[in-house]
This record gives C-alpha cells, structure tokens and sequence, in this order.
C-alpha cells in the first residue's frame, strides 16, 4: 500500500478509536491554513531608504489606504508587482531591482491587511480593487506609456493577478509565479495527507476567512488574458504549490505563452536558485512590453 494512502487509512482508524486525537489533528490543519491564507499582519520589513531602489518613493493607491513602492521608467515602461499571503512588497524586490536596473518602472505594493496597507485580508473583491487601483494609478503617469504596463504575480498575488487580467486589458504582459491553480486543490494537495481529518479543516479555514471558492480560479481566468503575453513560472521542489499545478496552468493559458521550470527552487526561492536564468527571463518577457 502506499505510504500516503496507509497514512490516510491510520487517520481514519484513529478516528474511529481516538477521537480527541482526531480533533486535534484537524484543529492543527485549520489553524495552519488560517495561518497560511490570512496571517496576521507584520510590519514591514524593509525601510524605503534600504529597498536598493534608485529613485523610489512611498505611494497611496485607492481606499482604504494601499502602500506602496514606485520607481518611475526611464524606457516608458512599467511593471506592478504583488507578493504573497503573509509577506508584504519587499517581497518582490529581486524582481523590481532587476527591472529597475533595466530601465523599467515598479510600482509594487502591500496588499489590504497586509505591512502599511489598511482592510483585511480575505483574497476576493478587496484584493481586486486594491491591484485595479494600482493599474488606474500606474495608467495616469505621464512618465508611463498607457501600452507598456505589465504585471508581476507571486503566490496568492498571481491568483488575483490572473482574475483581474483576464478582465483589464491595461495589462499588456502577465507574468504569474508559484500561483496556485485552483485554491481549493491547492488546499486538498497540501492538507489530504490525513484525508478528510486534514483536509475538510483546511477547506473551512478558507471559507471562514472569506475566500470565495465558487469566484474564477487562474486555470479558468487565464485562458482570457490571451492574446496577452503570459509567462509561468514554477518551482520542481515547491512544497506548497506543487510543480504540476504551474504545469497545468500553462497549459490552460492560450498562447502566446511560456513557461520557466526552476529546478530545485522551494516556493519562491527562484531569484536565490537560479539567479542568472531567472532574471534573465524576466527581462526578456518583460521587455516584449519594449515591443
């Protein structure tokens, strides 16, 4: 039998035998997933005078109060990058040093609940508004050319990233990295090692959080952000969207599209595995926006 199927049959019988141990086992998976989705907010963890960004000033976007990062372009062109479920814009800074020593423009930003930015978290409509606010603000720069905006998803950033791109013209190029393709799979892959004593718990933290499980998911979204450029990048040893999900979105995007496999890159570990190769795509994606 196989380790993860045994295992899933020790859960059940422990179930049946043990149930305080049950419940404690599924309480540990809810908190986890809570944990995981809607942490509790951290302060930001780099000052804007040691972002390493030239030029950079502090923005507001939109209501209620979204902070944030912007480098204005030297070439016209610009990209808005978002981070993950517990982080904050500093995040993405290997990205948007890259793109800035480029020539490009970066406005990346905290998303609602998350370092400065005010509102709670729950990844649906909030989330959206915040990221449209950002596409409205970065539009109406003189210093930026309307055609030449792009955007940059990492993780929980790339789920709303695909929702609204498939939906917001403004974006010319999309680039989605470690983005889950579905959060309830994600969900059923990371907690169904005890089968339904991990993963229902799991499922309910999601839905008590806020996150609407029945919205678009990216494998369903992407499909319209075509004849857009789409860039997927995935990791083989990532431990919390698996590699076979990035494969599965590329496959759903419709071209023009491409796919970078970071081998031995952990869940946003790209910059730190494969430096050259990483940063190198970027650039080279990102300046289709040069087109």
């Amino acid at each position: 039998m196989p380790p993860r199927r045994l295992i899933k049959w020790a859960a059940a019988l422990t179930a049946v035998c043990f149930p305080p141990l049950a419940v404690l086992m599924g309480m540990r998976a809810y908190r986890a997933e809570k944990n995981l989705f809607f942490p509790r907010r951290l302060p930001l963890q780099i000052a804007t005078a040691s972002a390493g960004l030239p030029g950079v000033v502090e923005v507001d976007l939109g209501s209620p109060r979204v902070r944030g990062w912007y480098v204005p372009p030297r070439n016209r062109a610009a990209v808005i990058l978002t981070h993950g479920a517990g982080a904050d814009r500093s995040q993405v800074l290997p990205e948007a040093r890259v793109l800035v020593e480029r020539g490009f423009g970066v406005l990346l930003f905290d998303w609602p609940g998350h370092g400065e930015s005010e509102g709670e978290v729950h990844w649906q409509e909030g989330e959206r508004r915040a990221l449209t606010a950002a596409i409205d603000w970065a539009s109406g720069r003189d210093e930026i050319d309307r055609q030449r905006l792009g955007v940059f998803g990492f993780s929980m950033g790339g789920y709303v990233v695909a929702q609204v791109a498939a939906v917001d013209p403004r974006l010319r190029v999309v680039a989605l990295a470690g983005t889950p393709t579905d959060v309830a799979a994600q969900s059923r892959w990371q907690f169904g090692h005890y089968g339904p004593l991990s993963r229902l718990p799991a499922r309910w933290a999601l839905e008590r959080g806020g996150l609407r499980l029945d919205e678009p998911q990216p494998r369903v979204a992407i499909a319209a952000i075509a004849p857009r450029p789409v860039l997927i990048v995935a990791g083989t040893s990532d431990h919390t969207v698996p590699i076979a999900m990035g494969r599965e979105l590329y496959a759903a995007a419709r071209d023009p599209k491409d796919l970078l496999v970071v081998e031995g890159a952990d869940h946003g570990q790209y910059d730190s595995v494969a430096r050259d190769v990483y940063r190198t795509k970027l650039v080279s994606f990102f300046g289709k926006l040069l087109d």
